[in-house]
């Protein structure tokens, strides 16, 4: 990516964001942010700090639905209530990988049992 191209899109994330035009990384580990009118100031690990943007674009996002949807103006509730389905959500990720990782396993024990019968016989 050319620098030219890079600048365009980092002005694109900053309007996104309605961050102000001297945004700008602290250190390599360290950006910050406006998010609902307010600066934050975070640690983020190297090369997670688009990551880190693009999830707070998605929750000032969900936010924006929600109060559309719902006519809740005062945003901590608003806040609330995303944080509730976020973790709702995050649980049944959680149960669905516990899920998955109990039918993989069963699965192995029955590759494993199937080879051991197949040694034994040959």
């Amino acid at each position: 990516m050319h620098y030219c191209d890079f600048a365009k899109e980092w002005h694109n994330i900053a309007k996104i964001l309605r961050l102000s035009e001297d945004f700008v990384f602290m250190s390599a580990n360290n950006i910050e942010l406006q998010i609902f009118g307010q600066v934050l100031r975070l640690q983020c690990p190297v090369g997670q700090q688009e990551n880190l943007l693009a999830s707070a674009q998605r929750l000032e996002e969900r936010v924006a639905v929600l109060k559309e949807q719902s006519g809740i103006i005062q945003l901590e509730k608003v806040l609330a209530i995303v944080a509730l389905n976020l973790n709702y959500e995050l649980e049944q990720a959680q149960r669905q990988n516990a899920e998955n990782k109990n039918v993989l396993v069963a699965c192995i024990e029955q590759l494993d049992n199937s080879l051991g019968k197949l040694q034994s016989s040959s």
